[in-house]
């Protein structure tokens, strides 16, 4: 695992830089160990991780974690529908929870192609 040190200017340039200071050192160890995976699995182990990109996309992953921690390990995930007699019934969404942060996904293609990907739509 990296030094947090070298995450830290990062993330205070991050727009939710504060969601990670907020955070207990034990939760912000876990989250940049998590994205630290995260991203060299989309990047591959020989990814330099001196470079600034590589760091922003680590940072970038981190606060993603951070923000959907509850949606990542949600119990829901397996429930499609519980219904009540007379009282109704309710059914879930059972999309997927995102697991990349999308911005961290384009840092990944800036490592590997050295371009951004070209999203239409």
């Amino acid at each position: 695992m990296s030094d947090l040190k070298k995450f830290e200017e990062a993330f205070t340039r991050h727009i939710a830089g504060d969601l990670y200071n907020a955070a207990t050192e034990t939760r912000k160890q876990s989250a940049v160990a998590m994205a630290e995976r995260d991203i060299l699995s989309q990047t591959g182990p020989d990814t330099d991780k001196e470079d600034p990109v590589y760091i922003d996309a680590v940072a970038e992953q981190t606060i993603f974690l951070l923000l959907n921690i509850d949606k990542l390990y949600s119990p829901l995930d397996d429930v499609v529908s519980e219904s009540v007699e007379g009282a109704g019934s309710v059914t879930y969404d059972r999309a997927p929870a995102r697991i990349m942060s999308a911005r961290a996904v384009q840092l990944c293609c800036l490592l590997t192609k050295k371009t951004l990907p070209l999203c239409r739509g």
